[in-house]
């Protein structure tokens, strides 16, 4: 079964991280069964990481497939809290560094 909906909570993603990048581009169908990507990072919006994860992905695919939000948020505060109140009862994958 395709995910629907992938969690990339507290990971700054670094330069470096060759594996999670292959991950994440060999791994996810890029087409209209393409899953949402929900990245939360306490990081400031306009930072490194934020550009890190946009260079991942094409524009049209980073713009209506990923929603990152830059919450000032643990990841036990975001899954207790955001996840609780949005009703994401149905998580595929939730990774959280």
């Amino acid at each position: 079964r395709a995910a629907r909906r992938i969690f990339i909570i507290g990971y700054s993603f670094p330069e470096t991280d060759l594996y999670f990048k292959l991950l994440l581009q060999n791994t996810i169908p890029f087409n209209e069964n393409s899953p949402r990507i929900y990245i939360v990072n306490k990081e400031r919006r306009d930072s490194k990481v934020r550009k890190r994860y946009q260079d991942l992905f094409t524009k049209g695919f980073y713009e209506s497939n990923v929603k990152d939000r830059w919450w000032d948020l643990s990841a036990v505060d975001f899954i207790h809290g955001v996840l609780a109140e949005k009703d994401f009862r149905e998580i595929d994958i939730l990774a959280v560094q």
